[in-house]
């Protein structure tokens, strides 16, 4: 089956089309709204150009479905001959491949003691599978290595955070141990101090109190001193006044002349004078 499909099935061609454009370019270029003339050559290259257009849509449209027709003859005519030869083909694939495959294998082989070095050298214990690892191609092993190296790596540190949390709560506890130890002798100390003040306190108080009471004493013996002195010196002041006013009383009661004491008594006052001089003076 046969089929052709040619461009110069399109009417227009080219050389038409770029005269028509020529041609709505001048209308274009001249246009003058208030030129009747000048608005219906515009319209009339408008409509050209729309009419070109549409005739190129439609012998697309026309040709896109016999090319499609065309198509699907051409896919039944290349599925029915690869038919023939695919299967053989497919089988002489599989050959290469499976000697290929056998070329991998024996140099993944000789990759395989440093694969597992390099497995080892992780340190996470874990024992190689030899058939997992000739599985792998190259990117899969690196991948595969990264890995366990990532997995290794978040294992020891999750341990290294546990080991120092363990680490950490003991030194807690012991710090923890330790401040109640410091607060006990700190308790006891203060304890002592206060034990040991109070015994001051009530030394100093009993000395205080003694001294006191000592003085207390000599200041009650010298009050009581100086009362008696006082009532003493009061009774011989009184003695001594009540002689010399009975001395004097006696006194008073002796007759006198004229050149003695007048006296004169108002109640219990008793009034002394006595004539000093006389003078006599002129009258102004």
């Amino acid at each position: 089956m046969t089929t052709e499909i040619s461009i110069e099935a399109f009417s227009s061609t080219e050389v038409e089309l770029k005269s028509l454009v020529e041609d709505a370019e001048y209308a274009l270029k001249n246009f003058n709204i208030e030129d009747e003339m000048s608005l219906d050559l515009f319209k009339s290259r408008k409509k050209d150009l729309q009419k070109a257009r549409l005739d190129i849509t439609e012998t697309g449209k026309k040709l896109r479905a016999e090319a499609l027709q065309v198509q699907k003859g051409i896919i039944a005519q290349e599925k029915q001959l690869l038919e023939f030869i695919t299967p053989t083909e497919d089988k002489m694939k599989a050959v290469l491949e499976r000697i290929k495959q056998v070329e991998i294998e024996k140099e993944r082989v000789k990759e395989l003691p440093e694969r597992i070095s390099l497995l080892d050298d992780i340190g996470d214990d874990i024992e190689p599978n030899k058939e997992h690892l000739l599985s792998l191609d190259h990117d899969q092993f690196v991948a595969y290595l990264n890995e366990r190296k990532a997995t290794h790596y978040e294992a020891v540190v999750k341990k290294q955070e546990a080991e120092k949390r363990e680490a950490d709560q003991k030194r807690e506890a012991e710090e923890a141990k330790q401040r109640e130890v410091d607060e006990a002798v700190a308790n006891e100390k203060k304890e002592a101090e206060v034990k040991l003040q109070a015994e001051k306190d009530a030394k100093e108080k009993a000395e205080r109190e003694l001294v006191e009471a000592k003085e207390r004493q000599e200041r009650e013996a010298k009050e009581a001193k100086e009362k008696a002195e006082r009532e003493l010196q009061a009774e011989e002041a009184r003695l001594k006044k009540e002689t010399e006013d009975t001395k004097y009383q006696e006194w008073l009661n002796q007759p006198r002349g004229d050149g003695d004491f007048k006296q004169e008594r108002v109640g219990n006052v008793v009034q002394m004078w006595k004539l000093v001089d006389t003078f006599t003076f002129d009258e102004a």
